[in-house]
């Protein structure tokens, strides 16, 4: 767990030299693509720190999910870091965009069930258009779709945003494509019981009328190991990409040496 910390603590450093090694110093334009890897490298970062908080106050509920969660994230920044990285990225946030439009949609639609849901979150749909303008401009609507279309050449704005060859129809699929069968299968699927809610047969036992309930356990060191390896992979190929070659340096010396200190 010590190693795990010493990364997450890292991690918290990457963004910030990022920008301003990468960026601020040769006066680069942050763009589309650049959103999208940083996005979601912040967003796999906070989950391991989730993860690390529940794993302290041994709350167990949960860490699988958040395991599952990053290996997502995992996926997602290994193949936009791959090759074609700023058409993979700006295929990404403009998928996001898509998703957002579509989630406008559904809550302002005239229906029984846009009605619900206008009525559960107290706002009309006046509400929504007054709060949300760029999602009721038809122009900007095209735009959007058309970036994504024309991002990774897909066929359609129902298209996975990662299907670059129209042959990566899902997430099991794309692990494949990134020579991670292995790790799908051990961790994203291992790990999905929880998600879909699967595992209430392991809070009790029932036999001879006596009813036996039991708290959640799980493998500690299995999680930790999973979240570091993801991690001190992840870092590498940010800094590798942006070419901070002393950054990287850096850190490998100093995830070195730690594992040394912690090994003893």
């Amino acid at each position: 767990m010590k190693y795990l910390k010493k990364l997450k603590q890292e991690a918290d450093s990457v963004t910030e030299r990022v920008l301003e090694n990468n960026f601020a110093i040769n006066e680069k334009q942050f763009d589309i693509p650049d959103v999208a890897i940083i996005g979601l490298f912040e967003d796999m970062t906070g989950k391991i720190n989730s993860l690390i908080t529940l794993l302290d106050q041994k709350s167990f509920n949960g860490v699988d999910s958040l395991t599952r969660m990053t290996f997502e994230n995992f996926v997602f920044l290994k193949f936009i870091l791959q090759k074609d990285t700023v058409k993979r990225g700006k295929s990404y946030f403009y998928s996001l965009k898509i998703r957002q439009m579509k989630f406008f949609n559904d809550m302002s639609e005239q229906s029984l069930k846009g009605s619900e849901i206008r009525k559960y979150l107290s706002l009309t749909v006046e509400d929504l258009n007054k709060q949300f303008p760029e999602l009721t401009d038809r122009s900007k609507i095209d735009e959007v779709e058309e970036n994504f279309i024309n991002s990774l050449n897909h066929k359609n704005i129902k298209a996975k945003w990662y299907n670059h060859n129209g042959k990566i129809g899902n997430f099991e699929i794309l692990c494949n494509h990134l020579d991670l069968q292995r790790d799908y299968f051990l961790l994203y699927r291992t790990f999905s019981s929880e998600v879909h809610a699967l595992e209430a047969m392991k809070y009790f036992k029932l036999e001879r009328g006596t009813l036996e309930v039991y708290k959640k356990k799980v493998d500690i060191e299995t999680n930790v190991n999973i979240a570091s390896n993801l991690l001190l992979e992840i870092i590498r190929e940010v800094y590798s990409y942006y070419n901070l070659k002393g950054d990287l340096k850096r850190f490998n010396n100093l995830m070195a040496i730690n594992m040394k200190y912690i090994k003893r």
